[in-house]
């Protein structure tokens, strides 16, 4: 994990989704990625809506 990825970790999520969210705001921010999905089941991540989810 860089700075780029630790600027982007949202602070109302357990550190542990945070990370995995804030991966994923920065490959979404990529001109090389045109979507960006995590595949998860976990609560959290997909009631904060702060990426696209698949499960």
């Amino acid at each position: 994990m860089d700075l780029d990825v630790v600027s982007m970790l949202p602070t109302k999520l357990e550190i542990h989704d945070a990370i995995i969210t804030a991966t994923a705001l920065f490959f979404k921010g990529n001109p090389y990625f045109e979507d960006v999905e995590i595949i998860t089941k976990d609560e959290e991540i997909l009631k904060s809506k702060l990426v696209k989810t698949i499960w």
